[in-house]
Formats: C-alpha cells, structure tokens, sequence
C-alpha cells in the first residue's frame, strides 16, 4: 500500500481557503494550487550592500522549486541600512565583517548549502525554526 505525502501547504488550504482567492488574483492558476508551495524570501535590493546579491539567490530559488514541480511564492521584505554604512560602506562593511566570528563578507556560495538542505527531505521534519547563515553575527 502507498501512501502519497500530504504537504503542509496543502493541509492550510483546507482551513484557510481564502488564501486560494488571493493567489489567484496574483500569478497563480489552479493547477499551481495543488503542487507544494515553497515561500522563497528575500531582502534583496539596493538599499543595503549586504542585501544586494540576495536578488539572483532568490531568483536561483524560484527556478529549482520549480524545477522540482512545485510553486514558489515570492516575498521581498526591504531593508534599511544604518547611517554608517550608507556614508562609507566600505569602512562598514569591514566593521561588520570585524564583528563576526569569521571576519568576512558572505556571499551567496555561504547560502548555498543551507538553502539545498531546507528545500532536501533531509529538511522535512524541521518546522518554525530559524537557521542563520551569518558568519557567527548572531553570536556577538
């Protein structure tokens, strides 16, 4: 006997129906409403250095949720950077680099691993955590 796998996303469906109403106002169809819905969210822009790449990551992610035949849902949340670092973002972000246990800018490659791993089944019993890729910043 097989049993097909019931994903999270489905299971909200049937006690948040008025979500399907507002995808379908959007870029939704649907047959997009039945497939795995991945939230991908990004503070990719052009307000803060750091942020900046997040756009192609994020762009990166939308392809490979669809590649694996599921339906991303893009969030962008802006984010604002600190007075120093707008007057002098090279000075800050070698403070902010300073500040961390590895002393270096990341870049996308240090995202990568994470972000295979959550969209893995190796990820399919981790629920409402947070895994910060940040160089050891939330250590300090």
């Amino acid at each position: 006997m097989t049993t097909e796998k019931t994903y999270e996303s489905q299971k909200v469906r049937k006690i948040s129906f008025e979500g399907d109403a507002l995808r379908m106002s959007m870029d939704w169809s649907v047959e997009d409403l039945d497939k795995i819905q991945v939230l991908v969210e990004s503070t990719a822009g052009s307000s803060h250095p750091s942020s900046y790449h997040l756009g192609e990551l994020a762009a990166e992610m939308e392809k490979g949720v669809y590649q694996m035949g599921g339906k991303p849902a893009i969030y962008t949340a802006t984010d604002i950077c600190d007075g120093v670092a707008q007057a002098q973002v090279a000075e800050a972000g070698r403070m902010l680099a300073a500040a961390q246990s590895l002393s270096r800018r990341e870049t996308a490659f240090d995202l990568e691993g994470a972000f295979v791993f959550l969209a893995s089944q190796d990820s399919d019993f981790i629920t409402g955590q947070t895994l910060n890729v940040d160089g050891g910043w939330m250590l300090h």
